[in-house]
């Protein structure tokens, strides 16, 4: 049905307002800022430099002179969803966009964006997009392109790897989410809960899932889930689990969208229960075996969504962690 809307011709009047944090990017900042202004349609590109120690600041004022469209602020507040928001409250486009420091657009992408939202009048679009690593380019796509609902839509951003939780390969309309703005309470999964808040609070919007890679998502060998300690709170809590479970306190949050919510907290927690880390801290076993144990049903239930053998899978485990639970006289944490 929607195979050859690439050729359907159109005059493009959109702006698009891409907003980029940038922290300690100094070497990555100018390839992805002029993957952007290479796009050939109206653009804002809106740089928000926050504390860095290298000399991201000289590369951001360099890039804000060298082009006109680029706008350049400092962020006296550290974190990613501050300086996000710094450029929400700049924005002037009709759609906007979000790019990381470190990854860089495809050629013309944002024309074929731009075709889509005219083309199929819809709210949000979601792009296919590489994941970048040591140069090795790994395709994450939808099998078929097609509108989908903000209930489908929510499945695919918690559940779906193809789709993902980051913003940055994801276009708005920008009277969708003028009014919000991303969670400072949040340090890891903040871009899934602006998804989520956003179709949760717009239930009749149509999002277009598109099969053409338009992003490039460089894997960083520094980041937190490759330091598995940071991904525990204080409480030794993991702290996706936590974002997850703030999104099921969303008011409206209807229960079939729950559902899909708790499964991916499942999910995540078998990915994890398994790790030497995991192993060496009760604490942190006894609180993700409770959440296996909470959330396995949930689970069931959405088991036949998509990529059904890497789910069985992961039910087995879950399976597993239970038999070896009950045999430990683990029992589950009522207060959570």
């Amino acid at each position: 049905m929607y195979d050859n809307y690439f050729e359907i011709s159109y005059n493009n009047h959109m702006k698009y307002s891409i907003i980029i944090p940038v922290h300690n990017a100094e070497s990555t900042i100018t390839r992805c800022v002029e993957s952007v202004v290479s796009q050939n349609v109206d653009l804002q590109v809106i740089l928000i430099e926050n504390g860095s120690s290298d000399r991201s600041a000289n590369e951001c004022e360099i890039l804000s002179q060298k082009y006109n469209c680029v706008e350049y602020y400092q962020s006296k507040l550290s974190g990613v969803s501050y300086a996000r928001n710094i450029g929400l409250d700049k924005a002037e486009g009709d759609i906007i966009g979000f790019c990381d420091a470190d990854d860089y657009y495809e050629p013309n992408s944002l024309k074929k964006v731009s075709k889509i939202f005219e083309q199929y009048e819809i709210d949000i679009v979601y792009m296919a997009l590489y994941i970048v690593n040591n140069g090795t380019h790994t395709l994450r796509s939808v099998k078929r392109e097609r509108i989908i609902n903000s209930f489908e839509a929510i499945d695919n951003v918690v559940c779906n790897p193809c789709v993902m939780g980051s913003v940055c390969n994801k276009f708005f309309k920008k009277k969708l989410i003028e009014q919000h703005r991303f969670s400072d309470e949040l340090s890891y999964l903040e871009d899934g809960y602006f998804n989520v808040e956003i179709l949760n609070d717009n239930k009749n919007i149509k999002i277009y899932l598109s099969k053409e890679p338009g992003y490039n998502y460089v894997e960083n060998i520094n980041s937190a889930t490759n330091n598995f300690q940071k991904l525990f709170d204080e409480n030794n809590k993991l702290k996706y689990v936590n974002a997850l479970q703030k999104m099921l306190s969303l008011p409206g949050m209807r229960c079939k969208e729950k559902w899909y919510i708790k499964a991916a907290i499942f999910r995540i927690v078998v990915e994890n229960i398994g790790s030497s880390y995991v192993k060496e801290n009760m604490e942190i076993y006894n609180n993700l075996y409770s959440d296996t144990k909470k959330y396995i049903l949930s689970y069931i239930i959405c088991l036949f969504s998509y990529d059904i053998k890497h789910k069985i899978k992961l039910l087995l485990i879950g399976g597993k962690v239970l038999i070896e639970g009950k045999n430990k006289g683990i029992t589950c944490n009522s207060s959570r």
